[in-house]
């Protein structure tokens, strides 16, 4: 490690002797110092992200300095990170090195990294991209190392070739097909699990004067070569997956209609809690959600996660424009599995007791009795501009969501034992303009929850309050107060207050600073979804560009 280090340090020193050359470097610097509300014990850390770019005529050296000694979230690591060479010269680009992909809307690949939830997906290997008007294709291969971010103690490993290629003979219609193959490995557990997978995938689009329409299709083939011993594997699997979108867009109004129909890997309910199965979706596949991700904190604490292996739904969203001053938007969205077990009453080598699953022929709708382990919401707001054109405004919104879990593993005489989660959530957001450019705004949440699984309590509400007075982009302060009815919160707490100060210390430097408590909870970006622990203490950052 030490040798790569000096030898990225040289390089920028003879770039510099050069003419043309450009030198970008970011540095991000994060501290935190407190108390883990779910430990009840002392808690700190410290990260430090140094990115330097040199670019030199047609090529750029980048690498990244990372010192998480220890880190909020992931594994503790000090050392060169995301180091890569890149080439482009008119309509060819190149990169050596960590890089990240996106093959279509990800059913095939999707590689990209969130320290906030520490993801990473990244590639160490090679990429080749290459576009004209009517054609796009891309090359990616070498390895990805990847951590599950619920297990850090887990590990995968991909060897991974895959290619994209994509041709528009008309600006309103082009079609392709993306192609990801290679091994798949879990390190660090006993016995070896790998596999060899293929994942061929085939897109297209068209558009039609004011609609766009795409549609997706992947298949997932995995031949396992070292079956799991408890919980057993067919040698060889093939799961699939379909994405389709359909979007009409006028100046006043536009409706989105998207559905998804992902089968990669179905199974039983002990096989489907079985994370080192190798016929689960991969690390690698991020594909669309199909439901709200919402930017309010109290409608995002609870959110519906996932299932990339197993679950078919849809989701319309409508803006529109009722006059200058006030616009909308309506989303609703819903989904389930697609089949429901139930006991055999035979057992397996383990005497686990089989399952079976009920043949369905409408599997590809979402089925809303409980035994699907349905999803649905509606959300709906509406934002009033004081001004044409201008930024201060009231927004009102509402939220209705019902998410159901069926575990059945636990059957009984009246099926799988369901646990339910419905919530009502009201948010109000207000910004105002005063002289001299300051800003107010002021956010309100309400949330009434029913939670089934709560040991405490089944029905309890949230409440939060923040205002914030900011000059753009100088300085801001925010105070967010929290507090809640349950009475099974993960630190025992029922409220938390947060200070938090922003200011520009010059035009290359942003400092933030944060005292008080928050909650935590669960928290989710493109289908992935870790706990965030309560922490009350001190935070501080500073981001600077030099």
């Amino acid at each position: 490690m030490r040798r790569r280090f000096f030898l990225l340090l040289l390089i920028p020193t003879s770039l510099l002797a050069q003419d043309k050359v450009n030198v970008s470097v970011s540095n991000y610097l994060r501290y935190g110092t407190g108390v883990d509300g779910f430990l009840s014990q002392k808690r700190d850390y410290v990260e430090n992200l140094t990115d330097s770019r040199i670019a030199l005529y047609d090529f750029l050296v980048g690498f990244r300095l990372l010192h998480d000694a220890p880190p909020e979230y992931g594994l503790e690591f000090t050392g060169v990170q995301k180091r890569y060479l890149e080439f482009k010269k008119d309509d060819l680009y190149i990169r050596a090195g960590d890089s990240y992909s996106l093959f279509g809307r990800g059913l095939a690949l999707n590689l990209f990294e969130n320290r906030p939830l520490a993801y990473d997906t990244g590639v160490d290997g090679i990429k080749m991209e290459y576009k004209t008007r009517i054609m796009k294709f891309a090359l990616t291969g070498g390895t990805i190392r990847y951590r599950d971010v619920v297990d850090l103690s887990r590990s995968e490993r991909y060897d991974i070739r895959g290619g994209s290629l994509e041709l528009a003979p008309y600006s309103s219609f082009s079609f392709g097909a993306n192609f990801v193959s290679g091994k798949f490995r879990i390190l660090d557990t006993f016995p070896d699990q790998h596999a060899q997978f293929d994942v061929p995938e085939f897109f297209g689009r068209v558009q039609v004067g004011e609609v766009d329409m795409f549609a997706s299709y992947a298949e997932k083939r995995t031949t396992v070569f070292t079956p799991d011993p408890i919980f057993g594997a067919r040698p060889t699997h093939r799961g699939s997956g379909f994405y389709a979108s359909i979007g009409f867009t006028q100046e006043s109004f536009g409706v989105t209609i998207d559905y998804k129909d992902y089968r990669f890997g179905i199974a039983d309910p002990y096989d489907r809690v079985n994370p080192n199965r190798a016929t689960k979706a991969y690390a690698f596949q991020n594909m669309p959600i199909v439901h709200k991700e919402h930017g309010f904190t109290l409608l995002s604490r609870y959110p519906h996660i996932i299932d990339f292996n197993d679950e078919v739904g849809y989701q319309i969203e409508i803006n529109y424009t009722i006059f200058d001053h006030l616009t909308g938007i309506i989303n609703a969205s819903g989904a389930s599995r697609h089949y429901t077990f139930s006991p055999t009453g035979d057992t397996n080598q383990i005497f686990q007791p089989t399952f079976a699953s009920a043949p369905r022929k409408s599997s590809f709708l979402p089925d809303f009795s409980s035994k699907y382990s349905p999803f649905w919401e509606v959300y709906a707001e509406w934002q009033y501009f004081f001004e044409v054109d201008g930024t201060d405004y009231v927004l009102v919104g509402f939220n209705r969501r019902s998410d159901v879990t069926a575990d059945e593993v636990l059957y009984t005489s009246s099926g799988p034992k369901i646990a339910a989660t419905s919530s009502i959530g009201v948010p109000l957001a207000l910004q105002y303009t005063l002289p001299a450019g300051w800003v107010v705004k002021f956010v309100a949440e309400r949330q009434w929850m029913h939670e089934e699984k709560n040991p405490s309590q089944t029905k309890f509400f949230n409440q939060l309050l923040a205002l914030s007075i900011l000059r753009s982009p100088d300085y801001s302060v925010t105070l967010r107060y929290e507090f809640t009815s349950d009475k099974a919160t993960v630190d025992g707490r029922k409220d938390w207050t947060a200070l938090d100060i922003g200011f520009r210390l010059s035009k290359s430097h942003n400092i933030t600073l944060t005292a008080g408590g928050d909650r935590g909870g669960q928290i989710c970006a493109n289908g992935v979804c870790r706990v965030v622990n309560p922490f009350l203490g001190f935070r501080a950052s500073i981001l600077s560009y030099l």
